[in-house]
């Protein structure tokens, strides 16, 4: 079953408590998901549809990006909602372990909710659009012990582990407070 507008708007509202000086930016979502009649999740959804990706973090606080190969940028993995995915998390780990190959039961979750949603306009023709539109794209934090690191799961995709520096400076600085759970072992 596909990822609700209500679910969506189940993890944005808590979010939005947290961070509220990001209510403006991320309201044109918060409406389509309570009098939008199209599903924010389908990849097909226009103007704006939601993404999902995951923060992947080393013991060392090294961070997990990938080279995205149509755009060439760095970014944390990520991709589209599928309708099997049942949440927003389910689809943000889907798209984590099957672009790095990292195994899913050696991920340590950071939290249930997101660490941050971005809004991003999408140019003519790049990704998955023929048009321009919004991706707000929803992301979440793990943890990944030695055991877990990955290798691409795709051979062409080019893979990192870069200083949290290296990410976007808004998700730098919310990635920036967070400490791997060492303790847990050993």
């Amino acid at each position: 079953m596909a990822v609700s507008n209500n679910a969506v708007a189940r993890v944005l509202l808590p979010y939005l408590q947290k961070h509220p000086a990001e209510v403006e930016r991320l309201r044109p979502l918060i409406l389509a998901c309570v009098v939008g009649s199209d599903l924010v999740t389908a990849p097909t959804t226009s103007p704006a549809h939601v993404t999902c990706g995951m923060v992947a973090v080393r013991a060392d606080g090294r961070v997990l990006q990938l080279r995205h190969p149509l755009t060439r940028r760095w970014a944390v993995p990520w991709g589209h909602i599928h309708p099997a995915d049942g949440s927003l998390l389910a689809g943000a780990l889907r798209e984590l372990c099957a672009q790095t190959g990292i195994v899913e039961n050696a991920i340590i979750f950071g939290s249930a909710d997101p660490v941050d949603v971005e809004a991003y306009v999408t140019p003519d023709g790049e990704l998955c659009c023929d048009e321009p539109r919004v991706h707000f794209e929803v992301t979440y934090l793990v943890f990944v012990p030695e055991a877990g690191w990955a290798r691409p799961a795709v051979p062409a995709t080019a893979m990192r582990w870069t200083t949290r520096e290296g990410l976007v400076d808004r998700l730098a600085k919310k990635v920036g407070v967070t400490r791997f759970p060492v303790d847990l072992f050993g």
